[in-house]
């Protein structure tokens, strides 16, 4: 999957998710940026990314994340 898909499912995905306009979304906004992304949502979505993209994300590797380029470079290295 390319970098520019991956990014539009993953922009989609939080959107959807966090119930945020996918045009108020950037690779570098984080859950700091919207009083929506709390941290019952955060669960939500980490719970859909892995069932979308058919990987595992630990707890540990959650925390290391800091904004959604974090995310989305840190999916593309598991779906290598």
């Amino acid at each position: 999957m390319s970098i520019k898909i991956l990014r539009k499912k993953l922009l989609q995905i939080i959107s959807k998710e966090i119930k945020i306009d996918i045009n108020k979304l950037d690779l570098n906004k984080s859950a700091n940026d919207f009083v929506e992304w709390d941290s019952l949502s955060n669960v939500r979505l980490i719970l859909r990314i892995q069932k979308e993209f058919k990987i595992n994300i630990s707890f540990g590797e959650t925390i290391a994340l800091n904004d959604i380029n974090d995310l989305l470079q840190f999916i593309m290295i598991k779906l290598k």
